[in-house]
């Protein structure tokens, strides 16, 4: 047919330009087919087909919606549809869609797998896994299938089963990168760091130069006991000046772990000429200033006593009394669906956990985020900018709020730990049990300030800085300070509230 034409064109010949990597010359001899034929549904799918391959894939989705209803029962109109839906991110269309495909020819494995990922990536995992395992099983060599339920398994729990179905995905695909990533992130937060350096090196090995690969492998190895592989791995790429300041602060960690407290300083103050105020660079060379007895610098740098304060909190607009709003917020916390045991949260021991409480917050929880705002102002206004201080020199325009509550068993506590993304954090009480300890005879269930990082292996028993709970009370304290909670042995439950304030 010669170019621009009137000659009819057929939609086999359409598509074999797509199939010949000619999807452009395919879309425009469609959408000139379809000015004198615009309710020609097989015209419309093929002009989908060829925009998403040329690019164009919400192009492509408007021509498929309109041949889906002219032609609601075509399976391919469907499925096409279902998959360019998933390409731009919306998942719940893209469900409903391979849902109707799959009701269209039942039991279909691209169908099944195509819609298991989309209810992956609509957050809904459960429903997802079923879908998976039947399209595993109708085409079992599919290393994308098994990559995603292993993503399904994952994001449930079930860390047993997502291993072996990532595995699964590699055995398949031995250079599927992202099933080695996933893999390798999933072993170093369940706390298999040896097992995830060997999983992460294959990654590199597949991906050789990408620095998140790089960063996770070197993470892995400092993690474990090979503090020294790691930096081996990071040294070259900081010494180009053009790494980010994560890659220095997790060297600086890793220096630690290496026994070597004082290049950890080094590379602290390397960090923090550079990137003022950051907050792991201050934490780390904090604890490393401790571990080596420079106990008047760790002093001056930690301030505990000028920086960490404690109130009893008011009763937010809506509330009668403070016990009234703790009562409400405890009902709300122990009613929360985020609320679990998370092998994840490797810091809470015996202890249960929820996601972040400010996403579409109600009633006593919302009200809560007024006593923050109203606590930090306070803060702020006792704490002025003070240029003598690596963390007081600066403080953030604008802040956001994260906010999470844990709840802990007879015996439960946190062990020592900072909060890297955090400018100030800080912890409500609206629960504690009777019968902690008095100061004297004991500090059971009392929080404490001043121990390094529990992943930094420390030996130094460093001057540290208690607070008794009580109900009410809200502690602001620097994201860089550590600090953990002292096991308790009473059986009611322990009930906080954690929250950071950081930049926007």
């Amino acid at each position: 047919m010669a170019s621009g034409g009137a000659a009819p064109v057929s939609a086999s010949d359409l598509l074999a330009l797509v199939q010949q990597g000619k999807a452009g010359e395919a879309a425009r001899r469609a959408s000139r087919a379809l000015k004198k034929a615009p309710r020609d549904p097989t015209l419309l799918f093929v002009a989908g087909v060829a925009e998403h391959a040329n690019g164009q894939t919400r192009r492509g989705i408007t021509h498929l919606k309109r041949a889906a209803k002219l032609e609601p029962g075509a399976f391919g109109i469907a499925l096409n549809l279902g998959t360019m839906l998933r390409a731009v991110g919306d998942f719940p269309a893209a469900v409903a869609e391979l849902e109707r495909a799959n009701a269209i020819q039942p039991g279909n494995a691209e169908v099944l797998g195509q819609l298991g990922m989309a209810l992956v990536q609509a957050d809904e995992p459960v429903r997802a896994i079923g879908n998976l395992e039947a399209a595993a099983a109708g085409s079992p060599g599919n290393a994308e299938v098994a990559f995603w339920l292993g993503t399904a398994w994952s994001k449930t729990g079930d860390h047993a089963a997502a291993e072996k179905a990532y595995r699964s995905a590699i055995s398949l695909d031995p250079a599927h990168v992202s099933a080695h990533r996933q893999l390798g992130n999933m072993l170093t937060k369940i706390g298999r760091f040896a097992d995830a350096a060997v999983v992460n090196e294959a990654a590199l090995r597949l991906s050789p130069g990408d620095g998140a690969v790089l960063y996770d492998l070197a993470h892995a190895l400092a993690s474990s006991d090979a503090p020294e592989k790691a930096l081996a791995w990071l040294d070259p790429v900081i010494e180009t000046g053009k790494a980010p300041p994560d890659f220095s602060e997790l060297a600086a960690f890793a220096a630690f772990r290496a026994g070597d407290a004082e290049d950890c300083i080094r590379r602290c103050d390397a960090i923090l000429e550079r990137f003022p105020g950051r907050t792991t660079a201050i934490a780390y060379k904090g604890m490393a200033l401790n571990e080596i007895g420079q106990r008047d610098a760790a002093a001056e740098l930690m301030a505990m006593e000028r920086l960490v304060s404690s109130a009893i909190a008011e009763p937010p607009d809506g509330y009668d009394s403070l016990e009234g709003f703790n009562a409400a917020l405890v009902a709300e916390i122990e009613g929360h669906p985020s609320l679990q045991y998370s092998p994840l949260n490797r810091s809470l021991t015996r202890g249960r956990s929820t996601d972040e409480l400010f996403e579409n917050p109600e009633g006593a929880i919302a009200a809560f985020r007024k006593v923050i705002e109203s606590a930090v102002a306070r803060w702020s206004q006792d704490h002025p900018i003070d240029a003598a201080h690596p963390w007081l020199a600066q403080r953030p325009r604008r802040t956001r709020i994260g906010c999470w509550a844990n709840i802990m068993d007879r015996g439960g506590f946190h062990d020592v730990h900072f909060h890297p993304p955090g400018w100030l954090s800080g912890v409500y009480y609206p629960q504690v049990p009777a019968g902690f300890g008095d100061g004297v005879s004991g500090h059971e269930g009392w929080i404490e300030f001043g121990r390094a990082y529990y992943m930094l292996r420390s030996r130094d028993e460093p001057p540290v800085r208690r607070l008794k709970p009580e109900p009410g009370m809200i502690v602001l304290f620097p994201s860089f300070l550590g600090h953990r909670t002292i096991p308790f042995a009473e059986h009611d439950h322990r009930i906080s509230i954690a929250f950071d304030v950081m930049p926007a």
